[in-house]
């Protein structure tokens, strides 16, 4: 279950990134930018909004519109409002699709506003607007607590608890479901404005592409009931997903598909395995997966960069 709805999630994060960079024409690499938006919008705006409505519904909640309050009682709020949220079904399902919407829209303008002056500068200090700008915004959000709840984070209510036993069964099918309609919703986008050349254009697609990838970063939030920033870092949201990009020639369709499941593959095979791999090497295993990362990402590149010189020939 975990590897099918990861999959999904990482899957749909890389195609929003192949809009990004390969229709969008932005090559930054700031896309835990839109994740972490994402992420903030289950946290601040769904939390938020359960609780009112848990309270509506006569549940007596700790308290929690401070800001202490927010995070030392979440844990509880959020329990209780999952209990709440056991015997109905359609504000549950109501409460995920409107957090879907919203990160999609936050998101997607956030890209946008921060992709405007990246667009113009050269590669050097793109590269350098690239490392910095995930590094502000996750310093943004440890800034305002009554968003993320700081370092400690906060719980979020279980908006699939009306299906308890089959849970993880139904969170699979909805991460593939939204990976389906990335990939149709992207398809029909790129068809209708493959010709276009004006600047509209760009902004299309980066509002789109951030919109996908901050979806995710809410479903993923909604997956996990927990969000803090330290799980929306840019090695997870964006090297990982710019590896399976790599491999598949910056192309969509079944060779990203491919490329996402070996690349993912790989991963788990790292982190499954960690306890046999520690006796072969001298160093942290958790540093394994960093490196493999670094080097697959040269392979790739190199692999890519022939395939270009290739066809220019």
């Amino acid at each position: 279950m975990y590897f099918g709805a990861y999959f999904f999630m990482i899957l749909s994060v890389a195609q929003g990134m192949a809009l990004i960079i390969g229709y969008g024409r932005l090559h930054y690499l700031g896309f835990s930018v839109p994740v972490l938006v994402g992420g903030l919008t289950v946290s601040a705006l769904t939390c938020r909004l359960a609780y009112i409505f848990a309270e509506m519904g006569g549940v007596s909640l700790m308290p929690w519109v401070s800001v202490d309050a927010w995070v030392e009682n979440s844990q509880t709020n959020a329990g209780l409002v999952s209990t709440f949220l056991e015997t109905r079904p359609l504000l549950g399902a109501g409460l995920v699709l409107l957090s879907l919407v919203l990160a999609f829209l936050l998101a997607g303008m956030v890209t946008w506003v921060s992709a405007k002056p990246a667009l113009g500068l050269e590669p050097v200090y793109l590269a350098i607007f690239s490392y910095t700008l995930p590094s502000f915004f996750a310093n943004l959000s440890l800034m305002f607590v009554s968003l993320s709840g700081g370092h400690n984070g906060v719980f979020v209510p279980d908006v699939f608890a009306y299906v308890t036993p089959g849970r993880e069964v139904l969170f699979l099918a909805v991460s593939g479901l939204v990976a389906l309609l990335v990939s149709l919703l992207s398809k029909r986008m790129v068809r209708r404005l493959a010709d276009r050349s004006d600047a509209g254009f760009d902004r299309a697609v980066l509002f789109f592409g951030g919109g996908i990838i901050g979806a995710i970063g809410g479903l993923y939030s909604l997956r996990y009931l927990f969000v803090v920033q330290a799980n929306y870092s840019q090695l997870f949201w964006g090297w990982w997903p710019l590896l399976m990009l790599v491999f598949a020639g910056f192309g969509r369709g079944r060779r990203l598909l491919a490329s996402a499941f070996m690349v993912q593959l790989l991963r788990l095979f790292v982190v499954y395995m960690k306890d046999m791999i520690t006796g072969f090497i001298f160093f942290p295993v958790a540093y394994l997966e960093s490196l493999l990362l670094g080097l697959f990402m040269i392979l790739g590149l190199l692999i890519y960069q022939k395939r270009l010189d290739v066809s220019t020939v």
